[in-house]
């Protein structure tokens, strides 16, 4: 059986262009006193202690010790309204008008974020993506580990989560299209035969201009 046409949407700087959501909702959770300084504490002593180790991703993209104790109900409920109020007014309007285009063209669409699954499943109201990818995270019973469960997506992740979902999504990337900011989006724009690079840092505008990608700005 031949595979469906896909398009990929990364959202930190690519829906949302110039910052992620989880750097919003804990500026937010700082203000509003949510998230307490002692959050903030764990968070700080576990990004210090992996950075000192050469483990920076792991102490900043993977590090949800802010949330360690928490309880997700209170956390769901706070991002909830975050995302009503600080977020859904700042995704592109770019982003929405190419999403509708390619779903009339009979796209799948697919959003792909590292961002917390807590604040990702709003996305759903907007967009209204056929799959969504996120960040789970590890609960004893309603309480937050600090700690992530499963695969992260992000940089060469990303790759792998597509290619492991290739076959139940039915993805053809040959027919396929990805949407990404980032330089290290680049390992998984290469699996689409269309890969558009969206308000790029540097190194991602150099790649994409050497490889002939689309290069795009929303806002």
């Amino acid at each position: 059986m031949s595979g469906k046409p896909w398009a990929v949407f990364d959202v930190d700087g690519t829906l949302l262009p110039g910052q992620s959501m989880e750097q919003v909702f804990i500026r937010e959770g700082i203000r509003q006193g949510f998230l307490p300084p002692k959050q903030l504490a764990q968070f700080a002593a576990y990004a210090f202690r992996e950075g000192c180790r050469g483990k920076h991703v792991r102490a900043f993209k993977q590090n949800k010790y802010y949330l360690k104790k928490m309880s997700s109900k209170v956390i769901k409920n706070a991002a909830e309204k975050v995302f009503q109020e600080k977020i859904v007014s700042q995704l592109s309007t770019g982003s929405q008008t190419e999403v509708a285009k390619l779903r009339e063209a009979d796209y799948h669409i697919l959003l792909m974020t590292g961002a917390p699954d807590f604040l990702a499943d709003h996305l759903r109201n907007v967009y209204q993506p056929d799959a969504l990818i996120s960040t789970r995270l590890e609960k004893n019973g309603e309480i937050y580990s600090g700690k992530i469960a499963g695969i992260h997506p992000y940089g060469q992740a990303k790759r792998l989560l597509l290619l492991k979902a290739r076959n139940h999504l039915e993805i053809d990337f040959t027919r396929s299209a990805a949407f990404a900011n980032h330089h290290t989006d680049i390992d998984h724009l290469q699996l689409f035969s269309r890969a558009v690079a969206v308000n790029p840092t540097a190194k991602l505008r150099k790649s994409a201009t050497l490889r002939n990608w689309e290069i795009v700005y929303w806002h």
